[in-house]
């Protein structure tokens, strides 16, 4: 049973949602694979409790429920580990050994780094989860010594998982090979070899069991960086694992072209007609996943088990939704973070991993996530959804993470840039360094030292609440000192994008459609965005004008196209006249008919309001463009209906649009002049 519930800020909308699953019925997936219970059906017994609080009461009232109901309720000494600073510590993500542990301690303590992972390369195997001997030719033993060096310089090991991936990565993964065990998860219907094959065959005949050829025709990829690797289309004879490059049908048998034998450790064998054949389900990093329950609760122990057999500081449960591939849903999630966290209890105290659910929150103790897209640099990569999820952190009381930077060839302004951002979310980060990269930036003590400086006063609680909302500001530059006065955060000054095309206000189409609305010149320019343009090109539109006599501004928008874009979130700047009568309040912005943005704002003569990114996130600034304020907007709906939408609303590319706009003026007999000039832009691409 799951359950979640929401409520629009004004009163305009709430809801609840609950779901359960009948086990007694199943189903199959997108990928072919059996759902182990179906949806939507109400079951006896279903229940869902429900607690109501202040929100500032919220933390204390969860922890009261916690601890009265038996769910988990990790520590950090005596310290609940939601409240604990160890959750805003760096980590640092680079490469180590036996051999080179010390330095890489050495180095996490320069930057003030509370943790040390080793990516994809700690482990020979995942599933069982042996140290790879080539690094680690100690084995467990060697990994305990580690972790304890490292806690002895207030660094913790992380065990790095991807907690239900299976496969062999330098040596054999006993669930796989010698012989790979009956509970792997599997695609469709079995069959049979409808001819024999020797050990070296590479066209194999099955016979054509019914819906077969459509599973082994689907093809699961993820992108360029992965274009190496062989596709993931494996199959299982007897206890023979190969890839096949092509199937097509000839009458009632399928022919399997182009087969790779003996893969994942297993050996290559003659296997007689009438094998069984199934096909293995791979993920798109050449991994297999558990097919049962209990073969995932043997993973869950074999992670349990090592973690604390090395010694570790951490567990991580990154790929932590491929639990849910045993067919089990959320339930199978939350059943392996319950077993291994009543294995390591408070020995271990943290937990993450890159998402959660409702059970899940219990035990986890913050979240970090990995970056691949590099292509927009330092200060882009990812920047709109690293700024939702702050917010969404937030509101779920959860502690904020900004996710992972690649410093290894920033220079210290970037890294600058990222602190301000981590001090004014409170948030902790990664980093993932390229040694033998990093050793050659010139700026690389400076980038330590500005690290491990701002670090410390991120622990220190060093900045007010202004500043922090200063801090968040991603189109703002600021350096830290301190000495024997104390700390000393000085302003640099604004910065854009330098590589920005601007757009001209041309690119939109607008015409007013009501007699309170006009549509005249843009008179402002990308810096009252506060979005510092990481885009290849973007733009502001003319400025839509409303006049509060009566009724709303109506206007008929034609978004500009881009590139292979089909959409654009509504992102706008709002201001208010200097010269206004009165303050206004309670901003509405519409969508033709279905989708409504409410922001529960008020506006001062002289002031405005923008959206700086893709997130349900604006600020109010003053006429000196200084923040003012901020306004988490509530998940916006269609109107007249409780279901929610989207943070924000969504706008279809080259056709016409219906937006309207609105507001409350503080005196009503007064007339007031609002102007909102609409936004675009243009992704950069990797």
């Amino acid at each position: 049973l799951w359950a979640m519930a929401g409520w629009s800020h004004e009163g305009q909308s709430s809801w609840l949602k609950a779901e359960s699953r009948d086990h007694t019925r199943d189903g199959v997936g997108v990928n072919f694979t059996a759902i182990k219970g179906e949806p939507g059906r109400t079951v006896v017994g279903s229940a869902v409790a429900l607690y109501g609080c202040a929100t500032p009461d919220e933390l204390d009232v969860i922890e009261t429920i916690e601890l009265a109901e038996g769910l988990p309720h990790p520590m950090d000494g005596a310290t609940w580990m939601k409240r604990s600073p160890l959750a805003r510590r760096p980590d640092l993500w680079i490469h180590f050994d036996e051999n080179t542990t010390p330095e890489r301690i050495e180095l996490a303590r320069r930057l003030g780094a509370g943790y040390l992972c080793s990516f994809l390369d700690m482990f020979g195997n995942w599933g069982r989860f042996d140290p790879d001997p080539n690094a680690w030719p100690s084995g467990l033993a060697g990994l305990r010594a580690v972790a304890d060096r490292g806690r002895e310089a207030d660094v913790r090991i992380v065990m790095y998982t991807l907690t239900c991936f299976l496969k062999p990565m330098t040596i054999p993964e006993p669930f796989i090979a010698p012989v790979p065990d009956d509970r792997l998860q599997i695609m469709g219907p079995a069959t049979r070899l409808a001819d024999a094959v020797d050990d070296s065959t590479t066209t194999v005949v099955l016979e054509n069991t019914a819906g077969l050829l459509e599973v082994l025709k689907a093809e699961f990829k993820l992108g360029d960086w992965l274009a190496n690797h062989e596709e993931n289309t494996a199959i299982r004879i007897d206890n023979e694992i190969f890839h096949y490059g092509n199937v097509r049908e000839e009458g009632n048998r399928l022919i399997l072209e182009g087969c790779h034998r003996g893969l994942f450790d297993t050996a290559a064998a003659a296997h007689a007609r009438g094998a069984r054949a199934v096909r293995l389900y791979m993920c798109w990093y050449r991994n297999m996943y558990p097919g049962t329950l209990d073969m995932m609760d043997e993973v869950a122990d074999n992670i349990a088990r090592t973690a604390l057999a090395g010694g570790f500081g951490r567990i991580q449960f990154d790929g932590h939704e491929s639990c849910t591939e045993t067919g089990h849903g959320i339930y199978a999630r939350n059943r392996l973070t319950r077993r291994v966290f009543d294995q390591v209890k408070d020995r271990i105290p943290i937990f993450e991993g890159s998402n959660l659910s409702n059970y899940d929150w219990h035990v986890i103790s913050f979240i970090r996530w990995g970056e691949w897209d590099q292509a927009k640099g330092f200060r882009g990569t990812m920047i709109d959804s690293r700024i939702e999820r702050q917010i969404l952190l937030r509101r779920n009381l959860m502690p904020n993470g900004l996710g992972q930077y690649y410093p290894s060839d920033a220079t210290l302004e970037d890294v600058e840039w990222l602190m301000a951002r981590a001090a004014g979310w409170h948030a902790g980060f990664d980093y993932h360094i390229h040694e033998h990269v990093f050793a050659n930036n010139p700026e690389r003590k400076a980038i330590e030292d500005a690290t491990r400086l701002w670090v410390t006063a991120i622990a220190e609680g060093a900045f007010t609440e202004e500043q922090q909302l200063e801090l968040r500001q991603t189109d703002r530059l600021y350096t830290l000192a301190r000495d024997a006065d104390g700390w000393h955060l000085a302003f640099k000054g604004r910065w854009q994008y330098p590589k920005r095309e601007n757009l001209p206000p041309s690119v939109f189409h607008i015409r007013s459609e009501s007699p309170t609305s006009t549509v005249e010149p843009c008179s402002i320019d990308w810096g009252w965005t506060h979005n510092p343009g990481i885009y290849t090109a973007s733009g502001l539109s003319d400025d839509l004008v409303w006049r509060s006599h009566a009724g709303e501004g109506v206007w008929s928008v034609i978004w500009p196209t881009a590139g292979k874009e089909n959409s654009d979130a509504l992102q706008m700047v709002i201001r208010l006249d200097k010269d206004a009568p009165c303050a206004v309040r309670n901003l509405v912005v519409r969508c033709g008919d279905r989708q409504v943005l409410r922001i529960p704002a008020t506006l001062q003569p002289g002031h405005y309001l923008a959206i700086p990114h893709e997130a349900p996130w604006a600020c109010l600034y003053n006429e000196n463009h200084e923040v003012a304020g901020e306004v988490l907007f509530p998940i916006c709906g269609p109107v007249a209906s409780a279901a929610p939408l989207d943070t924000y609303i969504r706008v279809e590319r080259g056709t016409v649009q219906r937006l309207t706009l609105s507001a409350e003026p503080l005196e009503p007999v007064r007339a007031v002049t609002l102007r909102m000039n609409l936004r675009t832009h243009e992704r950069i691409t990797g």
